[in-house]
């Protein structure tokens, strides 16, 4: 089987701007989030806290066109404040939901088969063995800023040019109601916008496809239960050492020691903000940003 191996790092390059005393000590640091918005809710979040226990320092949340920053994709384990893992999800009446080979699960084979286009030899292929192709399209978000369909490609050793289907612009919350809306819809999203963050469970209306999470080629009943609740995904996941789901960071990065310091804020003190919002606890010991 081949295994999602190729994680990757979504950076939330930080830009701060020291702007004077908010009160006679306190001073605003800007952060500013452009492309991976779905992470601003948590940044959010974990700047409200932050604020109420360090009245010397104001974290205010803006538009990286107005702090002049930027989001990438980079390596910077030492910055990460929280993961994301991606999971593959349809409308909740698609008849592939009923499919026998997608019942029992999807491991690296059946992901390429539903979500990657097929070569011409793989196509005469599955003529010969009288293979019927899967019913269902996919969507999936197209442009340079869609980093998650990036590193979903990655993750099945492909390109987001061969994935499969049709293609939505925007964001990431874009494809979600597509998929709500289409019928027919097959596609893939980060969990903390597939589940419903209130009752814990997936969206209404969205259905999220049995995967093997932690890379045995095949999906069990523990892993099936975790999928039904991101409480149950999040703590699956934080505990298995190489899980095969796509799995990326979310970074802060930037020189200003106040803005460092809000990291290590988050990577000691953070945590259950992160989990609560529906990424993945960072793992280890993480050095302070000094």
């Amino acid at each position: 089987m081949e295994k999602f191996r190729n994680f990757r790092t979504v950076a939330v390059v930080a830009f701060a701007l020291l702007s004077g005393a908010l009160t006679a000590n306190a001073q605003k640091v800007r952060i500013g989030i452009k492309d991976v918005t779905f992470a601003r809710a948590l940044v959010e979040s974990l700047a409200n806290e932050y604020n109420k226990e360090n009245a010397e320092v104001q974290i205010e949340v803006v538009n990286s066109a107005d702090a002049d920053a930027n989001v990438q994709i980079a390596d910077n384990d030492l910055a990460a404040i929280g993961k994301f893992v991606i999971l593959p999800i349809a409308n909740s009446e698609n008849e592939i939901l009923t499919n026998k080979k997608l019942r029992k699960g999807i491991n690296g084979k059946l992901g390429k088969q539903i979500f990657v286009q097929p070569t011409y030899e793989e196509t005469l292929d599955a003529e010969e063995e009288g293979e019927k192709p899967l019913p269902g399209t996919v969507y999936s978000l197209s442009g340079s800023k869609a980093v998650i369909t990036k590193l979903f490609a990655e993750n099945l050793h492909t390109t987001p040019n061969l994935l499969r289907g049709k293609k939505v612009l925007g964001r990431e919350e874009n494809v979600i109601s597509v998929v709500k809306q289409q019928t027919d819809a097959i596609s893939f999203n980060v969990a903390n916008l597939i589940y419903d963050l209130n009752n814990r469970q997936p969206q209404q209306g969205i259905s999220v496809l049995s995967i093997d999470l932690d890379g045995n080629d095949r999906v069990s009943d523990e892993e099936r239960a975790a999928l039904a609740n991101i409480d149950a995904l999040t703590e699956y996941i934080n505990n298995t050492a190489k899980p095969s789901a796509a799995v990326g960071e979310v970074v802060i990065t930037s020189d200003n020691q106040k803005v460092r310091d809000f990291v290590t804020w988050i990577q000691t003190k953070g945590q259950e903000i992160v989990t609560r919002q529906g990424f993945l606890k960072v793992h280890g010991a993480m050095t302070a940003l000094r």
